[in-house]
């Protein structure tokens, strides 16, 4: 059977504003199932990332971000990719449950909150129900917390992605960026106290529970013990192309050896 369709002059429009709160390169497929069928449309304004993962062939659910179809193809093979695209639109004419359809996505019902606008930035990680609880209601905000959940995950695992969701909209920063760099910085210090690069510099490892001043002032500690280590000859740079001064009331300090640079990153 066939899904209902509303009349041409009422329908257009309304799929042209379903398709218009999603991030820019996805807007024309959203658009172009959402004019052929009323329930793909329906589908677009109830489940936004859903509908990504069905409609949009520049997106692959998991990544958080627009990636080509070429890619997706060259990695899955193009038949997966297109009989799981095709069975869940058939799901979806047929009137069959969200949840139906999700499952066959592999998209989790949790996402469900997450607005057309910030849909694309859906993170891989099967956060459970109580992380997803954490994300914020308005957009810009939003925005900022599934790229920083999805980052935390991605450099340091599902522990310090669960810390993240909890502390990442409280860390006194200006922009999403800074929020970001700010995490990377942590993560490297998470990373050593499971044993990785600079674990010897760890005094007390990280724990999902901790706060955020405490997390702040462990790393920051991490981050200057490795630095102070970095001495000796093979971390000397050549000598610099401009001597120190002061020029106009502005002093340059030349930076000469690793430690100087890793404190100057920091």
């Amino acid at each position: 059977m066939r899904s209902p369709r509303l009349p041409f002059p009422e329908w257009k429009p309304a799929a042209f504003k379903a398709a218009s709160r999603f991030a820019f390169p996805f807007r024309k497929e959203i658009y172009r199932a959402g004019a052929m069928s009323q329930r793909a449309l329906q589908l677009a304004e109830a489940f936004p990332v859903l509908a990504l993962s069905v409609y949009c062939m520049s997106y692959r659910y998991g990544l958080g971000r627009c990636d080509t179809f070429s890619a997706f193809a060259e990695e899955h093979g193009y038949g997966t990719c297109d009989a799981g695209r095709k069975e869940a639109s058939a799901l979806v004419e047929r009137g069959a449950r969200l949840r139906d359809v999700a499952a066959v996505r592999g998209v989790p019902m949790v996402l469900r909150r997450v607005k057309p606008g910030a849909a694309h930035l859906a993170a891989p990680w099967h956060a459970p129900k109580r992380v997803i609880s954490l994300m914020p209601d308005s957009l810009p905000r939003m925005r900022i917390w599934l790229c920083a959940v999805h980052n935390a995950h991605l450099r340091a695992g599902s522990d310090f992605a669960e810390w993240t969701a909890r502390h990442a909209l409280h860390i006194p920063l200006g922009t999403g960026n800074e929020i970001l760099w700010f995490l990377h910085d942590l993560a490297d210090w998470v990373r050593a106290s499971d044993g990785d690069y600079g674990h010897e510099y760890v005094v007390s490892p990280f724990r999902p529970t901790m706060s955020l001043r405490t997390v702040t002032k462990l790393s920051a500690e991490w981050h200057e013990a490795v630095a102070s280590n970095l001495t000796g000859p093979q971390h000397t740079f050549p000598a610099p192309w401009f001597p120190a001064a002061t020029i106009n009331g502005v002093e340059i300090i030349p930076i000469d050896n690793s430690a100087d640079l890793y404190r100057e990153g920091a």
